[in-house]
């Protein structure tokens, strides 16, 4: 609007003195086109839509609470009265890496990604607060606190490093009530002494038998007899409430997991679209260890099948037309699999030259068989 105004009083201001100065009418029309086009050349400004970016708007070196779109726009005596500050309007994603210990002491490494896009209506509390770096470190701080507070923590969160890496849906919905608070669904008060992440699990259906956590499981014990103690003494309104809240929250966690999240941050500027905690990684001597016993629990796997299958094989050649005892059939199963250098003779297991060259035959085709029924793995 100002810009309008003081645009159109300086054409006019213009034409009247380009008409009192010459006393020629044609004169003073082409000194009011020339002196009126420089005016609208100087003022004529594009803010460009590659990156996506947009304007606000600045009065005598002032920012304005008026946000400018792309493409061309004037500004009168620019930049002396009227001018512009840009502000870059694409979804810059973030990922933020807290190291941290649970109460076992074992440190890890949490990753969580955030994308988020300044809003238009607050592009000044986005420059004030240092823009995408300022609020990068802001970010940062939140995240990295609560996180720690909640890893760590004896009576929230998880209990040892196996446990974290089961949690990232509580650390979600954690972080999500951290750096949301006054742009999500509210539990209702009387219902704040049980986590949200256990009021989730409590109305899903088919409602989780297994807990992931030793805290959750101290919740779902006894047929969730803790969670009981708290909901059923509600009224019915207060009861149809609270459901109506934890499924809002739960659609909440699940649409920023996915990207389509809506967190406004006025103060900062910003509205957050994703929040996503990634697989955790431990850290240290606890990361060596686990990664020994996860090898040693592989190894085990593998035994336990190849004995199986030795099993079945041995079951195979000790039916008709075989009819080996069950040592002459794992001595075959193993001389043929070359676990032991030994020849297949008469003298020891009395079987015919024709046998034999069965045998040779016959048995790469059971194992073969075998091998199928377990997609190939012997």
């Amino acid at each position: 609007m100002k810009r309008t105004v003081m645009s159109a009083l300086v054409l006019i201001f213009v034409l009247l003195f380009s008409l009192f100065v010459f006393s020629h009418v044609v004169l003073g029309i082409t000194a009011f086109v020339a002196v009126a086009g420089s005016f609208l050349l100087q003022g004529l400004r594009n803010i460009p839509n590659e990156p996506p970016q947009k304007g606000v708007l600045t009065f005598l070196g002032a920012r304005q609470k008026k946000t400018l779109k792309e493409g061309w726009n004037f500004f009168p005596f620019f930049p002396f009265v009227f001018g512009f500050v840009l502000v870059p309007v694409t979804r810059i994603s973030k990922e933020f890496v807290v190291k941290t210990k649970t109460p076992d002491l074992a440190d890890s490494e949490i990753p969580i990604a955030i994308t988020y896009r300044p809003l238009d209506e607050h592009f000044i509390e986005f420059l004030n607060n240092g823009g995408h770096a300022g609020i990068e470190t802001q970010l940062n701080g939140k995240i990295e606190e609560r996180v720690r507070e909640w890893a760590i923590s004896d009576e929230e969160g998880p209990q040892d490093w196996k446990e974290l890496q089961k949690s990232r849906l509580e650390a979600t919905s954690v972080l999500t009530k951290t750096i949301g608070l006054n742009s999500i669904t509210e539990i209702p008060s009387y219902a704040q002494s049980v986590p949200t992440v256990i009021w989730m699990g409590y109305f899903m259906e088919p409602r989780p038998t297994l807990p992931t956590s030793k805290s959750e499981e101290e919740w779902m014990k006894d047929g969730w007899k803790r969670v009981n103690e708290v909901y059923d003494p509600l009224v019915d309104t207060q009861k149809e409430d609270l459901k109506t809240a934890v499924k809002s929250r739960r659609e909440e966690v699940k649409k920023l997991r996915t990207g389509t999240g809506s967190i406004v941050l006025k103060d900062l500027g910003v509205k957050i679209e994703r929040l996503n905690v990634g697989d955790v990684k431990v850290l240290g001597e606890v990361a060596k260890a686990a990664e020994k016993e996860a090898k040693e629990e592989e190894e085990r796997k593998a035994e336990r099948f190849e004995i199986s299958h030795v099993q079945k094989l041995v079951e195979e050649l000790m039916k008709p037309p075989y009819n080996f005892s069950s040592e002459q059939a794992l001595e075959v199963i193993q001389t043929e699999r070359s676990k032991v250098t030994k020849m297949i003779t008469e003298s020891k297991l009395n079987i015919s030259p024709e046998t034999r060259e069965m045998i040779k035959i016959i048995i790469p085709q059971i194992i073969s068989a075998f091998g199928e029924e377990k997609g190939g793995e012997l």
